[in-house]
């Protein structure tokens, strides 16, 4: 019988039904399509997911870079008391002749840079080569620091005053420690 097939049944209610096709009849085969039915369905929901960017004033798809540089943008302003009209993200600027975006970028009261953070997805390792983006872009922001993370592990570098290059750091100053440096 079909109850002794499966360990499972179905607890609430009919057996689903979809376009008046049944996709459970307690064999292996239709618990496989009900299964790939819900990931298919999963997947496209999860697809189309928005967060609101509280910095472009508007819904932007959720990805998982998105989410860190979204959980960076709330911990900035939060905890490093950043504030959120002096943030940009996704900052468009030129480098020889070709367009790039930093992440964030958090300014002064005097709108020069200061901070420029790199974001990556979790699953992305931050090596050389995330480091050496940040500082290609630091040659048009010319920021006092830079920030790479992708939400498990950050990277702050301060900018040596006496010899221009970037020392790592574990020290992360507030936003109005930024201001005086």
């Amino acid at each position: 019988s079909p109850e002794k097939a499966l360990p499972f049944r179905f607890a609430y209610g009919p057996i689903p039904v979809c376009r008046g096709r049944t996709f459970f009849r307690g064999d292996i085969d239709s618990a496989y399509k009900m299964v790939s039915f819900f990931c298919y369905l999963a997947k496209n929901f999860l697809a189309k997911m928005e967060i609101y960017d509280p910095l472009r004033k508007k819904q932007v798809k959720l990805t998982p870079e998105e989410e860190v540089r979204q959980e960076t943008i709330r911990w900035l302003h939060e905890q490093v008391g950043c504030p959120m009209g002096l943030m940009a993200s996704e900052y468009g600027f030129t480098y020889n002749r070709r367009k790039y975006r930093a992440d964030i970028v958090v300014f002064g009261r005097d709108l020069s840079p200061l901070l420029l953070v790199e974001c990556k997805a979790p699953e992305v390792t931050i090596d050389g080569s995330v480091i050496e983006q940040a500082v290609r872009y630091n040659r048009v922001l010319r920021v006092k620091l830079i920030l790479v993370t992708n939400g498990k592990t950050s990277y702050l570098c301060r900018r040596n005053p006496e010899t221009g290059n970037f020392d790592f750091t574990a020290e992360v100053p507030t936003y109005e420690e930024m201001l005086k440096q």
